[in-house]
């Protein structure tokens, strides 16, 4: 299948198609024999990161990691909250044998941070850390009996339609003071689109769509929404962090089937116009959305900025190779 790779912008709808970005954070886990693990995070550029998810495995020997008995400890002393994503267990025991394990740190441009996990042979209580986190996940029934999903911290609130399933359909900005959705009620936000035949089709074309929570913990959510578009199996993944301005999404596009494709862009969105007044892009210029009186074609480059009166939404992505996943693109949608 030969499909035609697109940037365009059409009044307020975004269709791009962006390039790689500098490398997400790293961290390091080493073994140690004394019931500790060193865990060193670095910044690969200069740039200051707050509240940035890592992500790191670790590996224990038989019997020297009881469940629940994971601490991670900071340069300060200081407890740091943590979700553990993935866990494996050594057979017919309560011992840990892996775990992947995701951390929310601040670190200075280009410096690292040094944090200590921590574990033991006695099994422990799982600690619970609610209580320092803001990110809710919850479900709701409308007046005409639509099951609405919502993702919440204290910055941003995601709405997606469990049923009828609608994918990513309302996106609020919760500091902007604006007690509606940023994003046209059309459209789920973020989702890919194909030409056939000259016409556009988008998540309301999808067939066989399905919403769900994948992943319900106090330092992050995820939800998926996957279903078919001609030509392509769509999956998407977004991941809401606690106390955060940003949101992680991943789309992966597989070409199924032998239908004639004339186009395809992987991340579209539509916002509403009245609330943005132009868009910068990375390099440097930009684009005043008073001006375009119906369709405009662009490239953003490697990241791209909607600014308004409420508020801006920053959008980057990092490319495959860097982040070693299966997923086509993964992008970040920042609101400040």
């Amino acid at each position: 299948m030969k499909v035609r790779l697109v940037s365009i912008l059409v009044t307020i709808v975004l269709l791009v198609q962006l390039a790689p970005l500098a490398p997400l954070i790293t961290a390091e886990a080493k073994p140690s024999e004394d019931g500790e693990i060193p865990i060193r995070v670095g910044a690969p550029v200069d740039v200051k990161y707050v509240g940035e998810p890592v992500v790191f495995p670790v590996y224990f020997s038989y019997g020297e990691a009881a469940s629940g008995s994971i601490r991670i400890i900071d340069e300060e002393g200081s407890e740091t909250p943590y979700q553990i994503l993935e866990e494996r267990f050594y057979e017919g025991t309560k011992y840990y044998s892996y775990a992947k394990i995701l951390i929310l740190t601040d670190v200075e441009k280009k410096l690292n941070r040094s944090y200590t996990l921590t574990y033991s042979r006695t099994p422990m209580k799982k600690p619970d850390y609610s209580g320092l986190c803001d990110l809710k996940v919850s479900e709701t029934l409308t007046a005409d009996k639509t099951r609405l999903l919502t993702v919440k911290n204290s910055y941003i609130k995601a709405v997606f339609g469990l049923n009828p399933p609608k994918g990513f359909q309302e996106f609020y900005s919760l500091e902007s003071g604006l007690n509606e959705s940023i994003t046209s009620p059309l459209w789920s936000l973020t989702s890919p689109s194909v030409m056939v035949n000259g016409r556009w089709l988008g998540p309301m074309d999808m067939e066989d769509m399905r919403v769900e929570v994948t992943v319900n913990g106090s330092l992050m959510a995820e939800v998926s929404v996957s279903g078919y578009l001609p030509g392509f199996k769509v999956e998407e993944t977004f991941r809401f962090y606690t106390n955060s301005r940003f949101f992680d999404f991943e789309t992966t596009l597989t070409p199924v089937g032998d239908g004639e494709v004339d186009a395809l862009s992987v991340f579209t969105a539509f916002y509403r116009k009245e609330f943005f007044e132009k868009i910068l892009l990375s390099n440097g210029s930009s684009i005043a959305f008073s001006s375009i009186p119906g369709v405009k074609s662009f490239d953003p480059g490697n990241w791209s900025m909607l600014v308004g009166p409420y508020g801006n939404i920053y959008t980057t992505i990092q490319p495959e190779t860097k982040l070693n996943r299966l997923s086509k693109q993964t992008y970040r949608t920042t609101t400040s």
